[in-house]
């Protein structure tokens, strides 16, 4: 499943084959923490690999 993940300012959004989503936080801390969390849950390794495979 691809993903999207947007941080702007305060607001976080994610976008992916089910729908999409958005996160408004009074604290960037706040919305720098989810972006984290969001970006954490991601299988970076198969990223990596499908970026190295359209690149060659």
């Amino acid at each position: 499943m691809d993903q999207i993940i947007i941080l702007d300012g305060n607001v976080v959004g994610l976008v992916n084959d089910s729908g999409s989503a958005r996160w408004e936080f009074e604290r960037l801390e706040d919305a720098l923490e989810l972006y984290r969390l969001l970006v954490l849950s991601l299988d970076i390794e198969d990223i990596i690999a499908k970026l190295c495979d359209t690149s060659v």
